[in-house]
């Protein structure tokens, strides 16, 4: 067997046994875990992955690139260097997503969804829901 086509084999394997990577941009990424601290100084930092894994897994990624993406990157931003063209089916990921989120922190997707939504800003919603509950 030639070596390129060990190396696509090797390749596949891993993709198939881990899970896709995020797209560049973000894989490319130290990791993000200071940018979350700096956002939610007071927040327990297995909160902050335990919200991410739900994101990763919506997405299907790699649950080892959970960290990074920062709060301030746009939900619709990472959906879009996935699908650039609009008229690209999809695996709904946004959709899963906000599943997910509904059944996890209790809160109304829709209420808090816009198109600039950010993690961060999804997370600190799913936090007051948290907070607010008896």
């Amino acid at each position: 067997m030639k070596i390129g086509a060990l190396h696509r084999l090797r390749s596949w394997y891993r993709e198939w046994r881990l899970g896709p990577q995020p797209p560049l941009p973000y894989r490319a990424r130290p990791c993000q875990g200071a940018a979350w601290r700096k956002a939610f100084p007071g927040v327990p930092k297995e909160d902050v992955r335990d919200f991410l894994e739900v994101f990763v897994a919506a997405f299907a990624f790699r649950s080892s690139s959970r960290l990074n993406f920062a709060p301030d990157d746009s939900i619709l931003a990472i959906y879009r260097t996935l699908y650039p063209n609009r008229w690209t089916p999809d695996s709904l990921e946004v959709e899963s997503f906000a599943k997910q989120v509904e059944r996890r922190y209790l809160i109304g997707f829709a209420t808090v969804w816009h198109e600039h939504l950010t993690l961060g800003e999804l997370f600190g919603a799913a936090q007051h829901a948290r907070g607010s509950r008896p």
